[in-house]
Order: structure tokens, then sequence, then C-alpha cells
């Protein structure tokens, strides 16, 4: 109480309006009736800056200074509370989302409509997301054709490629067409594109894929026209709907007020008579439009005006000292119930709290100094509510303005009687006063803009900076340049199963009648065998190119491939040794396609896959026996040789590109990476050592930072 009536004493000892203002205005008024004009009004507006200076500085010491510790008056609080508490309970529930009794909502059973008691806009905003659950519920329906197919198709568990992909990843491309169909073991039914586009939908059925796609699509198309048209139903249908219900149930202020912008910020004369003159302005408009003049001086046309002035985002820092003077107030309140408790420890913690917020409060109010020290009248105006005496005259001054009021350029020729102090005006129908926040509506144009640059400007940011991460860590599924490259010794080995990560399994009979290498992309550039190759070899023959006067029977022109023609037969036909075939050029050149006939028979079989390896020459030595490297021993292509993507055996006719793969799906061992540190190559160049780092990071992230694995593959990626 002793607080209470402090304030109350100041403000009736130094309020300039309550008690001299009378004074002042006579004062003012004598001395312009006088010569000293200047000066008096100057000292009398000094005057009126101190009172206001001393009488907040006395409100602020009235609500900042230190709590008296009356014990006995702790002992009433003490008392007090729970008759406050339960005040201050029934004051929250009868604001809150209560019925008429006061008793909460149903949490069930309380429709959208119920909460339109609380604006348009809450009705609105549940009822969408009761609208798009039912929505997202039908276009439920449509799908549950595509889940089916998709859910038992086996592509992902068909192709290498996905097959030993985490479960998160599985788990999500089960429900999408990437999994629509099935390409049997390893994917030998897909590696056509014939075979794959006439794949079945499930293991052992009948059914194509291209049989339902069609029936599919349609459903989509369907789904994607509903959604559209949910959309265009509740936005120029429910929206206008639901604001006409509401507006017709219930009388606001907004039924007789408008927004009136494009307003004079400061008027060069009579600035204090902002609201009389805008208010006599639409009484003008008003008779312009045919509306009588009100004698009622208790009821005017227009009833009220309501400036919204420049406080250059003041209105937020007033309330946020507000909250910290709440804050204050129940950390004194908190300290002094902790003294009489005994609990010094707690009452100290309070104590800080509360001198941390008076800082806090102190260094807000110098912010907002020089904003404190004016005037309502004296501040710029941003903007203004006009309401009127009834809704009929609120709609006469709308159709009076709407079409000069739209756009820049229709304002252009907005009539002179429609413009205020010759100032172009937007007139526009008001929001509710729910939906009205004024601490958002004092900030200055420029404020606004620069706030909407640097937001734009951070979200540029963060988004190149994703793209940025995105990228580094999609690096290591496109690390590797995907172009062919030189080499002068080119193995070709035909596989049981494409793209096949054991390429240790028994080698299978390749029985090939042509094998054309090109050095363009679209193996158009035919070129004599005899320009560039050197020797053609497998371990039972050796054909030199520079002492066999006839060509090889790869290099024949044969590509025709019938049963009575001559072919090449890998040993691996009748010996248990590898199907391979080695071609030796006189120098390292790029192979960028080939093609194959395969003589497997007739025209329409199953294409059969090819590893392509491309190697240096010097690390090969074949006999009888095998492939062995210069110390004699075992040769391996997966340590020696960079592995191309596999190509598809489909006939001569079809092309195929020698290419190596992105997504490193080969494997690359520790001795390949090192030979390929001692021979010099780059990891930015390499694809053996960009894979091999691509490779360890997704089984070891940590290896990606040097100093925190210590391995030696660790050591082969740092190096």
């Amino acid at each position: 109480m002793a607080e209470a009536d402090a304030v109350q004493v100041v403000v009736e000892e130094f309020d300039p309006q309550a008690k001299a203002g009378t004074k002042v205005k006579s004062e003012v008024s004598a001395s312009l009736s006088i010569g000293g004009v200047d000066h008096k009004v100057s000292q009398q507006k000094d005057k009126n800056k101190a009172q206001r200076a001393k009488l907040k500085k006395q409100l602020r010491d009235a609500f900042t200074k230190e709590e008296a510790e009356d014990m006995e008056q702790t002992e009433d609080e003490k008392k007090a509370r729970p008759e406050k508490l339960g005040i201050a309970k029934k004051f929250m529930m009868e604001t809150a989302c209560t019925t008429g009794d006061g008793k909460p909502k149903k949490l069930v059973g309380t429709g959208p409509k119920d909460l339109g008691e609380y604006g348009v806009g809450v009705q609105l905003y549940f009822e969408f997301l009761s609208d798009m659950g039912w929505l997202w519920v039908f276009l439920f329906l449509f799908t549950i054709p595509m889940l089916y197919y998709t859910l038992g198709g086996t592509i992902l568990n068909d192709f290498p490629e996905t097959k030993n992909q985490n479960f998160f990843y599985k788990g999500m491309a089960l429900f999408t067409p990437a999994n629509l169909g099935t390409c049997g073991s390893g994917a030998m039914d897909c590696l056509s594109q014939h075979q794959r586009e006439t794949r079945k939908v499930f293991p052992g059925s009948d059914t194509l894929v291209s049989d339902v796609t069609p029936a599919l699509g349609i459903l989509d198309l369907v789904q994607m026209i509903i959604a559209l048209g949910f959309i265009i139903w509740f936005r120029l249908y429910k929206i206008p709907a639901a604001v006409r219900i509401q507006d017709e149930a219930n009388v606001t202020a907004s039924d007789f007020a408008i927004r009136v912008g494009g307003l004079p910020r400061k008027l060069k004369q009579n600035h204090e008579n902002y609201e009389p003159l805008l208010k006599h302005h639409f009484e003008k408009v008003l008779l312009e439009c045919g509306q009588d003049e009100n004698d009622d001086p208790e009821r005017p046309n227009v009833a009220e005006v309501a400036l919204i002035r420049e406080y250059d985002g003041c209105i937020s820092t007033f309330l946020q000292q507000g909250n910290l003077l709440e804050e204050m107030y129940e950390a004194s309140i908190g300290a002094r119930l902790a003294k009489s408790d005994g609990k010094a420890e707690k009452q100290q913690k309070l104590e800080k709290k509360r001198e941390k917020l008076k800082k806090q409060f102190y260094k807000l109010d110098e912010t907002i100094k020089e904003q404190t020290d004016m005037k309502d009248s004296e501040r710029e105006v941003c903007g203004a509510f006009v309401m009127f005496q009834t809704e009929q005259m609120k709609d006469l001054v709308l159709s009076a303005y709407k079409p000069f009021t739209n756009s820049w350029t229709s304002r252009l020729v907005q009539p002179k009687h429609l413009r205020f102090q010759d100032w172009r005006l937007r007139v526009s129908q008001t929001c509710e006063p729910e939906e009205l926040y004024w601490e958002n509506m004092d900030y200055s144009w420029l404020l606004h803009k620069c706030r909407k640059f640097c937001t734009l400007t951070v979200s540029f940011f963060i988004v190149v900076f994703c793209i940025f991460i995105l990228t580094w860590l999609r690096s290591s599924s496109a690390a590797v340049n995907t172009s062919s490259m030189p080499f002068d010794l080119w193995i070709f080995e035909e596989a049981g199963q494409a793209r096949s990560l054991d390429a240790s399994g028994p080698a299978p009979c390749m029985e090939l009648c042509q094998l054309d290498v090109f050095f363009d992309d679209r193996c158009e550039v035919v070129e004599s065998p005899m320009n560039y190759m050197n020797l053609i070899f497998d371990t039972d023959f050796i054909w030199n190119a520079s002492t066999d006067t006839s060509a090889h029977l790869l290099q024949d022109n044969n590509a025709e491939c019938h049963p009575s023609d001559p072919f090449y037969q890998s040993p691996s036909c009748t010996q248990n040794q590898s199907a391979r075939v080695a071609y030796v050029f006189k120098e390292p050149s790029p192979v960028l396609c080939i093609k194959v006939a395969n003589r497997k028979g007739p025209s329409g079989q199953k294409p059969a896959p090819m590893r392509i390896y491309g190697c240096p020459s010097n690390t090969l030595v074949s006999n009888s026996s095998g492939f062995f490297d210069q110390q004699g021993e075992r040769w391996d292509r997966e340590t020696y040789c960079v592995r191309f993507d596999d190509a598809i055996l489909e006939g001569y006719d079809s092309p195929q590109p020698v290419k190596l793969r992105s997504d490193c799906l080969f494997p690359i061992t520790l001795e390949a990476a090192q030979r390929a540190k001692d021979l010099g190559e780059s990891f930015m160049t390499s694809p053996r050592l960009s894979c091999f780092c691509v490779q360890q990071a997704n089984k070891e992230p940590r290896i990606r930072f040097p100093g925190l694995v210590e391995t030696p593959e660790a050591e082969a990626v740092s190096g």
C-alpha cells in the first residue's frame, strides 16, 4: 500500500495534464497575446519537459526501489496468497478456452465453429486442419494400389547398388515407384532396356509393370486434381463464407471501421490537430457520398479516429520493461518469503536475480530515452483507423475509395475531394480487433525494409550453407570423374552376374565373334586395328599385330555371328581357367565405346554382362598357367587395374559406353590405393584413391579428420 500511495502522490504532484494543464494553457495564451511569444513558449516547453522527466523518475524509483523488510507485511501476504491465487485462477478460466460456466471446453467434441468466438482466424485455422485431415484420408484411398505394387516389388533387393543399403534408406524407397517390379536375382532380368520395360510386377506373376502403370498414373493425376480443387475451394469459397458468417453473427469494431494508409507522416501546420482534421476530412467525404450531416453532437457521423503513431519500435520495449517489473516484483516477494523461512541461499539467489533484472530495466530505459520525452501529439503518423456511426456509412466510404485504392496507378487518378492534404489515401476494411497488434505497427518503413533485407540475406546464406554442406556430404558419391581413362592394357571378361562386387567366382564360357573398341563415345569412328593394336592374348594364345598378317577372330569384321562362322572361345570353356581376353595398345588410349557380337544362342536371348578393366601393361606377365605380376605372384586385376562399369552384351548393333561409376560401387582394396599413391596419382583425379576415401569414410566417418583414427586405411587416406 505504501508503494501505491507513493505512486499516486507522484502522479498528482507532477502530472502537468491533471493539475497544471489549465495554468500552462493560460500562460501560453497570454504569452501569445503579448510580444515575447517564442521566448515564453520555449520556457514553458522546457518546464513541461522537466516536469515529465521528474515524474518518470519518481515512477521508476517507486517501482524499482528495494522492498521493505517488514515481517508483519510478509505474514499478511502469506495469508492473502491463497485468496489471490484463487482470484487469478478464476480470471484465467474466465478468459481461457472455457464454456459459459467456466469449465474447460472438451478436447473431443469441440468443433471449429465453437472456437469462432475467439476470432475467425482461429476458426479457420482449425477448420483447415480438419479439412486437410479428411483430404489426406481421402487421397490415401487412391494410393492403396500404388502401395500394393511397390511393397510387393523386389527391385531394391535385386540390384547390387541398393541391396546392401541401410534399413532406413530401403524403408523409405519401399513406398515409392523405385521398388516397382522385379528383376530377378542380381538384376539379371533387367540388363537391357527392353527387359526393364517388360519386367513383371511380382516374382512369379505374369502381369507386366507396363500393364499397371497407366492406371497408377491416372490415379496420381486424380489425386493432384482433387488437391488443387480443395485449395481453390478453400481459398475462394470457404474463407469468404466463414468471414461472412462470422461477421453476421458477431458485432465488432471492424464492422464500423476502416484502415487508412498513405497519410502524411507530419503535417506542415496544425500537426497537433491531426485527429480533428482527419475526422473532418471523412465527414466531408460522407457528405460527397450523399450522407446527411448529423446534427447531434454526441453522435457524429465519424465516431472516432485512432492514429497509428511512430514510436520507432518503443512499444515493444515498453512491454519488455513491464515484464521486467513483474519479474522484479515476484523476485522481491520470493526473497522476503525465503528470508522469513530461513532460506538464506534462496534469498541471496533471488536478490541477485532482482538486481540483474533491474540493470536490464535501466538499460532498456536508456534506449528509449529520446522517445519517452516526446508527446503523442508530436509524433509522426504511420496510419489511422476511422470508426463511423453506422455500418452503412463505412460501406459508403469504402465504395467511394474502392476504384482508386487498389494500386498506385489507380491512386494517381484519385479525385481531389478524396485526398487528405493533397495526399492520395489507401482505404481498406480493417481487421478484427483481436488480430491487431499495436506493438507491430510502430516500426518505421526503413526499419521494416532493413529487417526484411537482413532476413532475406540470412536466409540466402543459410540456403547457400546448406547447399555447400549437402555438396560436401554428397561428394562421397560424386567424387569420381566418370569419363574413361587412357590405358595400354584393356581386359574384357564375361561375368555371370552384372555389377557383382565379388569378381572371383567361377568363370563362364565366353564365345565371341567380334569385339571392337572405339575411341569415341558413340562407336562411330572406325579405324583399322593394325593402327593401334599391339597384342591380343589370353592364357592360351598371343596374337601379335606386327607378326600375324591375318586379323584376329575378334577383329575380322564378322559381326553376324552365324553358327557356321568361326568364333573366339575363352579357355574357361574347356578348362578351369579365366574367361578374359586382353587388348594391348601401342600407347595408352582411352576406350570410350565397345561393340560386341556374342555367339550365345539366337537373337533375343538374355543379354550377358561383361566386365571391363583398364591397366598398365608393364604390371602383367601372361603364360599358360595364368596371369602374374613382375615378381611372379598371382596378378590381381583389382589391385593393378581400374574397373569400369559393366557392359551389357545385347548385340553388335547396341553400342556400350565405357565409363566409370560415380557411386564408387566396386570396392577398392588397401593394396590398390597404396599402389595408386606409389604411382603418384592424385586424390582429386584418381578414381581409385577418391573411391577408396569415400568407401573408408562410409565405414568410419571420423577418418575424414586426420589424427582421429590410426589405421593403415586412415594413413592411406590422409597421405
